[in-house]
């Protein structure tokens, strides 16, 4: 471990950890913005792209603490949804609460959604989706799934709409 941040950072004792206290500050300072633009969050993030800090021990999303410090604690089962899109935006202009529902919509609105060739699980492309449903009923799901190299129950997802809907609908 000290060998491999010698040779990435120069130091054996470098981290990259925030000093304590830093990430509240910042989130304090965009609180009450009149900024109109977006407002990166500049520390950790997840995989997706969104703000995360840690206070007590818990991993929080940043996003989620600034809609709270300006607009007050979420109503029970909502979340906090981007006007923008972008998910590493903490500009609590451009944050609201928002149900389930209305975050999926805002995320398909926005094109975040991880559906289709985006979802990490996806071993099909729209095009082949597309060659798929075109030739229902002409060719049997078990040779289209071999042919695909998926199962017969993803062919019949995909011939009922189930899965990639919006393609084939």
């Amino acid at each position: 471990m000290h060998y491999a941040r010698k040779l990435k950072y120069g130091d054996v004792h470098f981290t990259k950890r925030t000093p304590w206290g830093e990430t509240q500050k910042f989130l304090d300072s965009v609180k009450g913005t009149t900024e109109r633009s977006c407002i990166t969050w500049p520390y950790g993030k997840t995989a997706a792209g969104y703000g995360r800090l840690q206070t007590d021990g818990v991993e929080l999303y940043a996003h989620r603490c600034s809609a709270e410090a300006q607009h007050g604690p979420a109503p029970k089962g909502y979340y906090a949804a981007h006007t923008c899109g972008e998910p590493s935006c903490v500009n609590p202009n451009h944050l609201y609460w928002a149900t389930p529902a209305e975050n999926s919509a805002d995320k398909l609105k926005h094109g975040t959604a991880q559906r289709g060739e985006k979802h990490g699980q996806s071993l099909l492309t729209e095009g082949e989706v597309k060659i798929i449903f075109s030739l229902k009923g002409e060719v049997s799901q078990p040779k289209l799934a071999d042919r695909f190299g998926v199962t017969q129950p993803t062919i019949s997802d995909i011939h009922t709409g189930r899965t990639w809907g919006w393609l084939t609908g």
